[in-house]
């Protein structure tokens, strides 16, 4: 789920499999993929997401495979799945598509060079996708709804986007 831990079972599991996948001897040249690859990983949630992929309060349920056995785990999940709680129904299909449409848009700015700087909050709401949040100027606000626009399943963009009207007081802003 998250970074392994050195020495647990599932690190030593990823390490194993690096191993065999990439052909290497040399243990501490896996070691160092596996950690290499777990830091990608984080970064690039944190970056498209603004999440910790490790975080556990991101998740419905959490299980250490470290401490459980797998067919212990996959019964857990099989009993949890036929609770009334995590079953599908119409309302729960149509958050999880605003959820999915609204991090393409979030993915669609951070990916793409005009936008790739701004940082802003995209959410469905009564089928339209809503961009809220700050930017540095009008031509910000413009780029981000039209790179929003053309995500596909994106429909009327509701641009609330706020534009600062003082730069220069944020050491951190791009002017």
């Amino acid at each position: 789920m998250g970074p392994r831990v050195t020495g647990t079972p599932g690190y030593t599991k990823a390490v194993d499999w690096v191993m065999a996948q990439l052909g290497l001897d040399n243990r501490a040249a896996a070691e160092s993929e596996v950690r290499r690859s777990d830091t990608a990983h984080t970064s690039r949630m944190q970056a498209l997401f603004g999440v910790t992929w490790g975080d556990p309060l991101l998740y419905d349920l959490v299980l250490n495979t470290d401490r459980l056995s797998v067919d212990s785990c996959a019964q857990a999940i099989l009993q949890l799945a036929g609770r009334p709680e995590f079953q599908e129904t119409d309302a729960s299909r149509q958050v999880l598509a605003g959820l999915t449409l609204g991090a393409r848009v979030r993915a669609a700015l951070r990916t793409n060079p005009s936008t790739t700087n701004v940082d802003v909050q995209a959410q469905m709401q009564d089928g339209r996708l809503v961009l809220s949040g700050i930017v540095l100027d009008d031509a910000e606000r413009t780029e981000a709804a039209r790179v929003a626009s053309a995500v596909a399943g994106v429909g009327k963009v509701d641009n609330q986007l706020q534009v600062m009207a003082v730069t220069r007081r944020f050491t951190h802003a791009k002017t």
